[in-house]
């Protein structure tokens, strides 16, 4: 490799480069069984000798039109356990939650109506995650289900959740952790975008997956029509990102003004009742309207945002606690 095919690599965490290496069916496998392996190395009795991708949409068909799609890899091993891996780069502060009620509803799937439920098959999820998502000072956090006082004794293996949190290896990273130890740190060297190019050629050097993963994402960027949509993702997460932060201003500088206007409402009812009954009133009716009125605000504002960005109207109900009457009068007012 000359130094451009490190220097200009592309962010393996984009959702579309991460499903174009290891989700790409009938092109993937390989690489993915290899990721899996590294992952799940201390909770398998077995490694994983084969597996089908199964979540398989074309992914040169795929356009923005200013949404941002999630591109899960979703895979079936040998034994029918499925596999379910996630990238989350903005803490939306419900990733536990979420994990959860997807890990069932795939668990559920897996038994058809009349099966015995021995006919259940495993389900494991993994999460990769860009921002602190559990108090734990752990790279790979991984849970299964045991018994409280037993820890020992696990009540059933059908189910378990894995995350690999970025932004702790970074810090292990600059504190000396040694790649060379662990498979999984050299997957987390490849999927950390700000790793530098003496630490990736080290890694690919290790690692002959990591080295072919690299080259797929290199023909990713080498590609007009692939890299036209990788930085359609890329600006997608941008816009997102960028709703999201306007929102959480304009809620709390909503929140101050309208504190600020309740005060003064209340400073001048005082003024006609006497001065020691009206500053009372005023702070308290200042501190409850402003509240109530910059809490609405800001939620109002952050709708718009989201539904400029096409996000579904039960997505953005659950975010922002508006009803969805509420938000369709704001997306009457919005021009797409």
């Amino acid at each position: 490799m000359n130094n451009n095919n490190i220097a200009e690599r592309l962010n393996p965490l984009n959702d579309f480069a991460f499903k174009k290496t290891l989700g790409e069916r009938g092109q993937s496998e390989p690489l993915l069984m290899a990721f899996l392996n590294a992952v799940l190395k201390d909770t398998r009795k077995k490694p994983i000798v084969s597996l089908e991708i199964l979540d398989n949409r074309e992914l040169s068909a795929l356009t923005i039109h200013g949404k941002l799609s999630r591109l899960d890899v979703l895979a079936q091993l040998e034994d029918k356990t499925k596999v379910n891996i996630e990238v989350q780069l903005v803490n939306e502060h419900n990733m536990v939650e979420r994990t959860l009620f997807y890990l069932c509803r795939q668990f559920i799937l897996g038994i058809e109506s009349g099966d015995d439920y021995t006919k259940l098959r495993p389900v494991i999820t993994i999460n990769i995650v860009n921002f602190k998502c559990l108090d734990l000072d752990k790279i790979h956090p991984s849970f299964h289900l045991y018994e409280d006082t037993e820890k020992d004794f696990m009540l059933s293996d059908l189910i378990g959740v894995h995350f690999l949190d970025m932004v702790r290896f970074r810090q292990q990273l600059a504190k000396g952790l040694d790649v060379a130890s662990d498979e999984l740190y050299q997957w987390l060297v490849y999927l950390n975008e700000q790793s530098n190019e003496e630490l990736l050629r080290r890694v690919f050097g290790m690692n002959s997956a990591l080295a072919e993963i690299n080259e797929k994402l290199r023909s990713v960027h080498d590609d007009p029509a692939l890299y036209r949509a990788y930085m359609g993702y890329e600006k997608a997460e941008r816009d997102m990102n960028s709703a999201r932060n306007y929102g959480l201003r304009m809620a709390e500088r909503a929140k101050e003004e309208g504190m600020q206007e309740g005060l003064q409402e209340g400073m001048q009812q005082g003024l006609q009742q006497g001065l020691q009954q009206g500053l009372q009133q005023g702070t308290l009716r200042g501190r409850l309207e402003g509240l109530l009125e910059g809490e609405l605000k800001g939620k109002l504002e952050t709708a718009k945002k989201f539904l400029a960005l096409g996000m579904p109207l039960d997505f953005v109900s659950k975010g922002t606690g508006l009803s969805l009457a509420q938000l369709k009068e704001l997306q009457n007012d919005i021009i797409v």
